[in-house]
């Protein structure tokens, strides 16, 4: 399987009391493209001619990935490792 990494993330772990990093990666699986967390974690669907770009609000320690063809956003946490919000953008 081939992992593309397209970012990487430093974050303050709250419960770890420790600064941690979180990638993301592109990867390949039955014929569409996904994007996964650093722990093989599915994030999303990534669409046929589109590309994530990964946004982290070091305020809020959020990550968010948008997608700039089909307006999609969708909110990441990496300390909980799961996405908060899927959204479609108007």
């Amino acid at each position: 399987m081939k992992k593309d990494k397209i970012a990487e993330v430093e974050y303050f772990h709250t419960v770890r009391n420790r600064n941690e990093k979180s990638a993301f990666y592109v990867i390949p699986v039955g014929g569409k493209k996904f994007l996964f967390d650093s722990k093989d974690q599915r994030l999303c669907e990534i669409p046929e001619d589109d590309k994530p770009i990964i946004h982290h609000d070091v305020d809020t320690d959020m990550v968010t990935v948008s997608f700039a063809k089909s307006r999609r956003k969708i909110i990441y946490d990496p300390r909980r490792a799961k996405v908060i919000q899927p959204k479609k953008s108007s």
